[in-house]
């Protein structure tokens, strides 16, 4: 009878409560190929900006793994399956290819898992047809067309030339630009996928009657571009325009004397006056010995939101909706200021107009 009595009392007893461990967290982004910048950036500023804490955002003991995609859509799905597989439930990503991102939030939301996007998103994944489970740090793509193309009507250019590689990312960047440019497009150039050699896209335009080049390659093909553009002489002729994702930091400080004056449209820019953004452009220039990137500033960002969020104690993914409500409604101190989600967890964005300068 005693023995029973004891046994019930030890049934009656709370259990011992053991530490659920570090909040387990993946990275999976475009780190090697012609656009690495966009992971190894992105890598980089979330780096940083948990450097800030200690690599303990909010407190907590995290566990960050890092997982390159090689700019495949399989490669990606393929790591995010063996997280979840894992219990991973909070991904950021920084796909250099925008149709990767739909794929990682389709097989997230299935899993219940949270990602937070700190590259350019396509539009359908925004709106209506947004999902729960992803915020965005970073605008969606055809943001940056819409924003300099309202600036190309208000200061009268009318007639463009536009360059840009035969990629299908390239022709679709091109389609969301002529759905929002008003003006004419008197010319197109169309370079294959790692060409150097761009005497068949200038020479015509030297010939031509237009206001300005609205540029669409990237990496070392923008910065040859460029740089033959400029050897031409065609900056007399024709104003360069990019958007503001080619047109960073790093492509600026390859491309030359030439580049003076160029124009793009971005959401973020390094010489915004903000005390966080100034800090966090002089350390990632002190630590990683180049300019910062938007995709630099995006996973900055992502980092001091976990860090704000997880402060509010919403440091559990498994706890979703807890979680939720502080990634949507806490504040953090961004690179862009004041920085709020809309109703489909994307940033409501401020485009800067920016010019090269020496």
């Amino acid at each position: 009878m005693a023995r029973l009595l004891l046994l019930l009392l030890a049934l009656l007893l709370p259990l011992p409560v053991h530490a659920e461990g570090p909040v387990r967290i993946s990275f999976i982004g475009t780190m090697s190929g012609p656009r690495a910048t966009t992971g190894r950036d992105a890598l980089d500023g979330l780096t940083l900006a948990f450097d800030q804490f200690a690599g303990r955002p909010g407190g907590a003991e995290t566990e960050l793994t890092d997982i390159d995609d090689k700019m495949t859509t399989r490669v990606a799905l393929q790591a995010m399956e063996k997280m979840i597989a894992d219990g991973v439930r909070l991904f950021i990503v920084a796909p250099a290819d925008p149709d990767t991102l739909p794929v990682l939030v389709e097989r997230a939301t299935q899993a219940k898992a949270f990602i937070l996007a700190v590259s350019p998103s396509p539009p359908k994944l925004a709106g209506k047809s947004c999902s729960q489970w992803l915020f965005s740090l970073a605008p969606t793509v055809h943001g940056e067309h819409a924003a300099i193309s309202q600036y190309f009507r208000t200061v009268g250019y009318t007639r463009l030339w536009l360059a840009a590689p035969d990629t299908r990312t390239g022709h679709r960047a091109a389609d969301t630009f002529r759905r929002y440019y008003g003006g004419t497009i008197v010319g197109e150039s169309w370079s294959p996928p790692g060409g150097m050699n761009f005497d068949p896209s200038l020479n015509p335009i030297g010939k031509t009657e237009v206001d300005g080049i609205y540029l669409l390659h990237s990496g070392g093909m923008a910065v040859n571009f460029i740089r033959q553009y400029g050897a031409k002489g065609l900056k007399r002729h024709a104003v360069l325009f990019a958007p503001g994702s080619i047109l960073d930091q790093p492509l600026i400080s390859a491309s030359g004397d030439t580049i003076e004056d160029a124009l793009s449209a971005g959401p973020w820019s390094d010489d915004t006056d903000s005390p966080v953004n100034q800090r966090m452009v002089a350390e990632f220039e002190a630590r990683f010995g180049r300019p910062p990137s938007a995709a630099a500033a995006f996973g900055f960002d992502a980092g001091m939101l976990l860090d704000a969020a997880f402060r509010t104690g919403a440091n559990d993914p498994r706890k979703d909706e807890t979680l939720r409500q502080a990634l949507r409604t806490t504040e953090f101190p961004s690179v862009r200021g004041a920085l709020r989600f809309a109703t489909d967890q994307f940033p409501l964005t401020t485009w800067y107009l920016r010019q090269v300068v020496r």
